[in-house]
């Protein structure tokens, strides 16, 4: 299968890295993709914009309300970086009639 490039305006989860909600996942769109070294080395490293639940997730300074914005976010799945969504099981099932 092949892997997907990373584009700009692509729905992505990125794993917050600070505040009193670090470790959990966020929605956030690519907003900008940096240049690989070669066409055949293509980057990972994104910019974000994030979107938070408006509680003051992270560090102050970090954001003013419930967007903030991160720069050159690696791809994995550590706190701090973006990863593709996965589809959840719950998301396919047909409901059941009552």
């Amino acid at each position: 299968m092949p892997s997907i490039i990373p584009s700009i305006g692509r729905l992505v989860h990125f794993t917050l890295n600070d505040g009193p909600s670090a470790g959990q996942i966020r929605p956030a769109i690519i907003t900008n993709v940096h240049a690989g070294e070669s066409p055949a080395n293509e980057s990972t490293l994104v910019d974000l914009q994030v979107f938070l639940n408006g509680d003051g997730q992270t560090a102050a300074g970090d954001h003013a309300g419930p967007l903030v914005w991160k720069t050159s976010v690696a791809q994995g799945d550590s706190v701090g970086q973006w990863h593709y969504p996965v589809p959840s099981q719950a998301a396919h099932a047909v409901p059941k009639k009552v």
